[in-house]
């Protein structure tokens, strides 16, 4: 027998990969078949960056096709006539017989043209399969695949690759399917079970779509291996697997396209859009949705940042609606910002930050932001911390440590810092963001929700992020429109009938917010526009916010004064979504107190704290239930493990430890508790009050009054403000006044006999 030589053996891959695909060879021992081509790429590990990006164009039915084969194989492009292969056959070999009767198909990687791709990829061991993404990616564009033919859907891992890959047959938009993932063994059998459920599944999704499912997925017994082969010294099986891919994709395409009866057994008989759209980006990035295009005429190009839904049928089930945007806990990441430096409710943010305030006996105010996350089912929450944030950070990080969160869900506490690139403080909100985003870009999600930590309120995520959507927004602003013409710190919105935000003022106007009518427009049909004021909470794309910090906005520092407003000249898609319910930012100290007195009332018209729909979750800490003795309490809010004697408490928010003595009387107070408790009474140790323990003395009597936290207030003391003071600055003494409100500082000592 002739040597390989004799075949014309290329010396270069590329070369073996042209012939071996257009020409069969014959082993004497086999059967004729193509021979596997030769690719091996040794790649960095470098990061790859795969951004969203969705086409959708309407589908019409499929029509019926049945298996044929053209008179003239030459007609193809990358495909040889069967006289030009026998031809070239009998020139390498005269002991080959062949004979005109004899067909010989075969995949071309040259014949790309028109074939759409998708690849599937597990993002466990994703230090293995983003370098074999790579290789897949780089391939497909090296034999001329269009960058936007091809879309990437990252799953969970292997396990889950098989049922995504089905899906994504059936959907009759690609003409092969790639998977990749890495299984890497461990000391348990669990290895075996993923990989066998890996290769058989991606088996089972290619016999039962009818679409080429081609088997990229590693089963290695280490790390070493796995990374050998995704770049390292074994070449990179991302990148063979894509030229297989193309292979089959061209076989199938030109060759094996299925009858219309085929296509029925599959289960696919008809795609439907409810609405069609169409973009052009890069190579496509999902999460958890299937998205849907198909070969036919396109629509104008709209945005990307909103699908709509799809329903596949056949003759056998009704219509099933898929979602083609991630769920919202695998695409939006919460960034909280703890509060910034310029605290409008000191003396309370003394020591702490505002987001660590005690509120209605057992919470802190971030609560309120973070319960609202986990309601929504947002499960990826970044808080970004600076001033006075030591109890704060200590709060989350105890409070919220797989809390309702699932298994990929995280709080994620990033305070301030320092590296050789930023050697300050955060400077401000788009400052802290840009800094953190080695961080934030570390998830593949989809869009960003900003959220101030201090405000009380409730709120459904999940509809704010289904309008951004469904307006295909840039930008979204949270605005308020309650009656009250309330001032907001976040800035006035003018937004037009369609929500679209056409002007923003950072300080609102000396005249009251009410509707503003303008002139009509040739571009508009609006004929009023409104002003809103702003809540702090923004939806950003996460490709905008990147390209915001990054690019048009590098040296701002503020989202509320620099980066909105340029987006807004930017021409940037920026729209209001408007809320109606309670909401409280805390702009004083007697919002804070009124904030406190509503949770008292029965006919509570502010925060819930009581919503079983819709919990408040906090930090367990498994105090004794309060022992009440002989006390008359009414219309009042009681914290976990208090101690309350003989005393009177009316319309008042008792803290977690608070003792109280005999004859005390408490009306329409906030007592913030204790951290610890003093088990029996202090005797005096030569500093000065450490004789008055933690709590409220006997025969006290406290008015319209904040106590903070250790507060020691001796007996027979009187904080009543009987002259109605406004303002004062007491602190030397252990308190303070605010809007009429007596505060006492955090660990003050209040001498027996006092009046205030």
């Amino acid at each position: 027998m002739p040597s390989s030589a004799a075949f014309g053996a290329p010396t270069a891959a590329a070369a073996a990969i042209k012939d071996y695909t257009c020409i069969g060879r014959r082993n004497p021992e086999k059967s004729w078949f193509p021979p596997p081509p030769t690719h091996q790429h040794n790649r960095l590990l470098r990061p790859l960056r795969v951004f969203p990006s969705h086409k959708l164009t309407p589908t019409a039915t499929t029509e019926p096709t049945l298996i044929s084969f053209p008179s003239s194989p030459s007609s193809i492009p990358g495909f040889w006539s069967k006289r030009e292969e026998d031809d070239a056959s009998r020139s390498r070999s005269s002991s080959f017989p062949r004979t005109t009767a004899v067909r010989h198909l075969t995949g071309s990687l040259t014949a790309t043209e028109g074939l759409r791709f998708a690849i599937v990829v597990a993002r466990f061991n994703e230090i293995v399969t983003r370098p074999l993404l790579e290789g897949a990616l780089d391939t497909f564009k090296k034999y001329s695949v269009k960058e936007e033919d091809i879309e990437v859907v990252w799953v969970p891992g292997s396990f889950e690759i098989s049922l995504v890959a089905e899906r994504l047959g059936k959907s009759r938009k690609y003409q092969a399917i790639l998977c990749i993932g890495a299984v890497i063994r461990g000391d348990t059998t669990h290895y075996d079970a993923v990989a066998n459920s890996a290769a058989s599944g991606v088996l089972s999704a290619g016999l039962n779509s009818g679409v080429p499912c081609i088997f990229g997925v590693l089963t290695c017994d280490n790390m070493d291996q796995a990374l050998n082969r995704a770049g390292g010294k074994s070449g990179n099986k991302g990148s063979e697997a894509a030229l297989t891919a193309i292979e089959m994709a061209s076989l199938f395409e030109h060759y094996l396209k299925a009858s219309k009866t085929e296509n029925q057994e599959y289960g696919f008989h008809a795609v439907k859009l409810s609405v069609p759209t169409s973009v052009n980006l890069k190579a496509k990035l999902l999460v958890a949705g299937l998205d849907r295009k198909h070969h036919q005429p396109r629509p104008p190009k709209l945005h990307s940042s909103i699908l709509p839904s799809l329903s596949v049928t056949n003759s056998q089930q009704p219509a099933q609606p898929i979602p083609l945007f991630p769920p919202v806990n695998q695409s939006v990441a919460a960034i909280v910002f703890g509060d910034g430096s310029d605290s409008r409710l000191y003396p309370l943010t003394k020591r702490r930050s505002e987001g660590a305030i005690p509120i209605a006996a057992n919470y802190r105010l971030i609560d309120a932001v973070v319960s609202n996350c986990i309601n929504s089912n947002i499960n990826k929450i970044y808080a970004l911390t600076q001033f006075n944030s030591t109890s704060l950070n200590s709060h989350l990080t105890r409070a919220y440590s797989g809390v309702g969160l699932g298994k990929e869900g995280f709080v994620e506490v990033i305070a301030a810092y320092q590296s050789p690139e930023y050697n300050g403080w955060f400077q401000g909100t788009a400052d802290a963001i840009r800094r953190c985003l080695w961080v934030l870009e570390e998830y593949p999600i989809v869009e960003f929700l900003v959220l101030p930590g201090h405000h009380l309120y409730k709120m459904d995520y999940q509809k704010l992020i289904e309008a951004h959507r469904k307006k295909k927004s840039d930008v979204t602003c949270a605005v308020l429109t309650g009656k009250k013409n309330q001032v907001s710190e976040f800035g006035i919105f003018e937004v037009n009938s369609d929500n679209k935000v056409t002007d923003f003022r950072e300080k609102p106007d000396k005249n009251p917010m009410k509707p503003i009518l303008v002139e009509r427009s040739v571009k508009s049909n609006d004929s009023t526009r409104q002003k809103f004021p702003g809540m702090g909470i923004y939806v950003i794309n996460r490709d905008a916010m990147i390209k915001f910090l990054r690019e048009h906005f590098p040296e701002a520092n503020s989202l509320k004064s620099e980066v909105i407003p340029g987006a807004i000249s930017l021409g940037m898609k920026v729209n209001a979504y408007r809320f109606d319910g309670y909401w409280e930012d805390m702009r004083s100290i007697e919002a804070f107190y009124d904030a406190n007195m509503e949770s008292t009332k029965k006919a509570n018209m502010g925060y819930n704290f009581y919503d079983k729909d819709s919990p408040l979750y906090t930090l367990p800490r498994n105090l004794p239930p309060s022992l009440v003795t002989d006390a008359v309490i009414t219309d009042s809010v009681i914290g976990d493990g208090c101690i309350l004697n003989k005393c009177s408490i009316k319309g008042t928010v008792v803290g977690m430890r608070t003792r109280i003595g005999d004859g005390a009387l408490i009306e329409d107070s906030v007592l913030m508790g204790s951290d610890t408790y003093q088990i029996q009474d202090v005797q005096t140790n030569g500093s000065e009050g450490m004789g008055i323990p933690i709590g409220i003395g006997e025969g006290s009597q406290i008015r319209r009054a904040i106590v903070d936290k250790n507060a020691r207030i001796g007996k027979n003391v009187m904080i009543i403000n009987k002259d109605n003071i406004q303002e004062a600055n007491m602190e030397a003494h252990g308190y303070s006044i605010k809007d009429g409100i007596v505060i006492i500082l955090r660990s003050a000592v209040i001498k027996d006999g006092s009046i205030l």
